[in-house]
């Protein structure tokens, strides 16, 4: 009790030895302060503090700026907490990270390739690889996905574009590069992995190529040969991309909890469609005759609700379709023509057929019909056709004029040049499209 008295009637000051006060000043142990406060105990090495062996003098001086210091809660100092080292990635880690952010979901927004939920995930992990694997010849060579961020500048971004229009690639391949890249540096930027935005607004290589869109069909002539050449499974999938004006993913995707063959009613959920948004497309006659055909397995038993309708004979999915796709189009002597394609085909019929544009603009899943005009741009032979309809239409009527007696009207109101049986089915179509839209 009197020594603690001691040590704080001293201020605190004491050493942690048996040594006598009267001889710490020559005493070879350290000086240490010692001292309660508000019942706790703080205990500090002066000299180890102060990195040195101190006399009397400063190590009082030193224990009464201490103990101020503890009485007025500043001491111990708050820990610094350790800085974390910048950790350098390069683009070939970060670039995952930014294809999971693209292909993860966006409440609200909607744009292919940057942030949409319904971005081409294979295609910009392929569009990625090409991009990555570019070499550049600067300072020994080195392949772009090997380059630090804190490295990376506009001139490699731009040399990757230039490379391409060098090469002759189409427009739409470039300007699908430039958009990966462009939303890929804004990343960078707003997750802080670089400090200053790579590109510039204003940069005259990243600016957009004018596409040519393209117009091609599947010509009348060449449906026949198509679909004689095609294997049974990929020929029903290409009839039904035609009775449905479909896309080759929403077909692949298609189970049959979404087939309705009573209401005859196919309802694409919007996690299938590439707009996110669900679509319902009317069953025609012929569609019904294969889908009833696809209904059961090979045992004879229906496939459950979540088999593939266009799956193998199990309803299981089936892989890519492009080795069967070029084989088929090889045989028939069919060039330039692609799966897709037979979308725009399909739509073109159902425009033929009487049915409104705005119906087909439902029917294919686009926001306005704008876009569908633009889809469906009429090509010259599709122009020459529909003079050389229009002038076989006029020479029917006119000979029918001539052969039927004037009175005689079109009881059923039905077009001329077209059946009563074609007129009864595009009819009921047009009925079930509005039933649907509704």
């Amino acid at each position: 009790m009197t020594e603690r008295r001691t040590r704080q009637h001293r201020g605190g000051l004491t050493k942690p030895c048996t040594c006598p006060p009267r001889r710490w000043a020559s005493c070879p142990h350290s000086w240490r302060l010692e001292l309660m406060v508000r019942g706790e105990r703080h205990r500090v090495s002066l000299d180890k503090l102060a990195g040195e062996r101190l006399s009397r003098p400063r190590a009082r001086a030193l224990a009464q700026e201490l103990a101020t210091k503890i009485r007025k809660g500043e001491w111990p100092p708050a820990p610094v907490a350790p800085q974390p080292q910048p950790v350098t990635l390069t683009v070939d880690e970060a670039m995952p990270k930014y294809l999971v952010h693209v292909a993860s979901p966006h409440p609200g927004r909607h744009r292919k390739g940057e942030g949409g939920r319904k971005a081409d995930e294979s295609s910009d992990r392929s569009r990625a690889k090409m991009i990555l694997c570019h070499w550049f010849h600067e300072g020994g060579g080195f392949r772009f996905g090997t380059l630090p961020l804190d490295q990376l500048r506009a001139y490699h971004v731009e040399t990757i574009v230039t490379n391409d229009r060098v090469q002759g690639r189409p427009a739409s391949t470039i300007n699908k590069v430039m958009l990966l890249l462009r939303g890929f540096c804004r990343w960078l930027h707003a997750k802080g992995y670089v400090n200053e935005p790579i590109l510039a607004s204003d940069s005259e290589v990243m600016r957009r190529e004018q596409e040519t869109k393209r117009s091609r069909r599947l010509a009348a002539e060449e449906r026949e040969r198509l679909l004689a050449q095609c294997r049974p499974w990929l020929r029903t999938l290409v009839e039904a991309a035609l009775e449905t004006a479909c896309r080759l993913g929403e077909l692949l995707g298609l189970t049959w909890e979404m087939v309705d063959l009573d209401k005859r009613m196919i309802t694409l959920p919007a996690s299938l469609t590439k707009t996110s948004q669900s679509r319902a497309i009317p069953i025609t006659t012929r569609l019904e005759a294969l889908l009833r055909m696809r209904r059961h397995d090979p045992a004879g038993e229906e496939l459950s609700p979540t088999a593939r309708v266009f799956g193998d004979e199990l309803g299981n999915a089936v892989g890519s379709i492009k080795k069967a796709w070029r084989t088929a189009t090889r045989k028939a002597g069919i060039s330039n023509l692609r799966f897709h394609d037979l979308r725009r085909k399909a739509a073109s019929t159902l425009l033929e057929r009487g049915i409104p544009l705005h119906f087909v603009s439902k029917i294919l899943g686009h926001s306005n019909v704008a876009t569908t005009s633009i889809y469906l741009s009429a090509s010259g032979v599709d122009l020459r056709n529909a003079f050389d309809e229009m002038e076989r239409r006029e020479r029917e009527a006119a000979e029918g004029q001539q052969q039927r007696p004037p009175a005689q009207a079109n009881p059923d109101d039905t077009p001329i040049g077209m059946d009563r049986s074609s007129h009864a089915a595009n009819a009921d179509l047009s009925a079930r499209c509005t039933t649907a839209i509704n």
